[in-house]
């Protein structure tokens, strides 16, 4: 799929410029498709391998920043053709692939080590340019083995991250839960409280009626005092006193 983008994007670059034909595309293509051999320097001890499936996140305009003789990005060595594998000459491909400059190989490598020296430990020194295919081979196998273990690092990490929100998360409802047995007690012991003065007062209601029921039954035994009735006569020693 990246290799697609990749070579949709070059036929955009291509078409832009109306130089280029069918052929290019189809060459374009093939060069993207497969490791590209650098021969820099005279010693083929020195000759670096070009893989662009490990450079696909750097944009072509980084490296090919002027476009060659055909129209299209060419390789390095038709700009940076000055001969002597160590002049400092800028237009040398060795100042090319070695010189400060942010586009160098070995000043973007530098800076990779720099910005992760665990992911990027092996490009020190030399390295990776220049290899043998043997190493290149261990290389890349390391290579693959370090960005499987950052990415078994990330996800152990985010798996712990998963798992302290859920412990947290455990601990918050086990709280609440708590807090909700509490107030359902609470709840109950109020309720039966409540029960209780309901049935104080139903029996104090009941006490009430009855004491008004007896008395009313009371009231009804008793004799009516008579209308004519004389009122008694008082002792004479009362009377007496009186006047």
């Amino acid at each position: 799929m990246k290799h697609i983008v990749l070579l949709l994007a070059a036929l955009a670059l291509v078409l832009a410029q109306g130089t280029a034909d069918a052929r290019d595309v189809k060459e374009i293509g093939k060069a993207m498709s497969k490791p590209i051999e650098l021969h820099n320097s005279a010693d083929r001890h020195f000759h670096t391998t070009f893989n662009h499936k490990t450079h696909q996140e750097v944009p072509c305009a980084t490296c090919h920043h002027e476009e060659g003789s055909s129209g299209i990005y060419s390789p390095c060595s038709e700009c940076h053709a000055t001969a002597g594998p160590r002049e400092k000459d800028p237009m040398s491909v060795y100042q090319a692939f070695h010189s400060k400059h942010e586009r160098s190989c070995l000043s973007c490598h530098k800076r990779l080590l720099n910005s992760d020296p665990k992911r990027f430990a092996l490009f020190r020194g030399c390295r990776p340019c220049h290899i043998s295919p043997k190493g290149q081979a261990e290389f890349k196998l390391r290579y693959q083995a370090s960005a499987v273990q950052e990415d078994f690092s990330l996800k152990q990490a985010e798996a712990a991250e998963a798992e302290a929100a859920a412990q947290k998360a455990l601990a918050l409802a086990k709280q609440k839960k708590e807090a909700a047995k509490t107030a359902e007690d609470r709840l109950a012991a109020l309720l039966k409280q409540a029960d209780s003065l309901k049935a104080q007062r139903l029996d104090a209601e009941k006490a009430a009626l009855k004491a008004y029921e007896e008395e009313q039954k009371a009231a009804k035994a008793a004799p009516a005092p008579k209308a004519d009735a004389k009122p008694e006569a008082k002792p004479k020693a009362e009377a007496k006193n009186a006047k």
